[in-house]
């Protein structure tokens, strides 16, 4: 039985699973539920994140979840994806290329770089 079946009699269905085998692995249950509404995250952090040496067998475990959590409806997930970067312009790049070069000539990063332009801008702007 995989992971999205577990979570799925988890989270939705009232037939409890007779027998959980080792590939149940609480760590990973317990991050794919918290993904799944942010509300149980409360609920996982106070209960199965706290007690999960009380329990040794992955059985045990699936039966503790199973009485914790209650059922939801089944709803489509959104996972977090990383934003596709825009695209520049060629005065940005030429910028880009010129503070990667100071960056490196300081040997400092690009972004401690930014922050520190940022500060200079925030001083000078102070002083008018």
């Amino acid at each position: 039985m995989d992971i999205f079946q577990i979570l799925g009699t988890l989270l939705h269905s009232r037939k409890k699973i007779p027998f959980v085998d080792e590939t149940f692995v609480l760590f990973l249950v317990s991050k794919w539920i918290t993904m799944y509404d942010p509300r149980l995250c409360v609920i996982i952090n106070d209960t199965a994140n706290k007690h999960w040496t009380t329990f040794t067998q992955p059985q045990d475990q699936y039966d503790f979840l199973y009485a914790v959590l209650w059922k939801m409806p089944f709803k489509r997930s959104s996972y977090i994806k990383k934003p596709k970067k825009k695209a520049l312009t060629a005065e940005q790049k030429d910028d880009e290329a010129e503070l990667k070069m100071i960056a490196n000539n300081l040997c400092i990063s690009v972004r401690e770089l930014n922050e520190y332009k940022k500060q200079l801008d925030l001083i000078h702007s102070s002083s008018e």
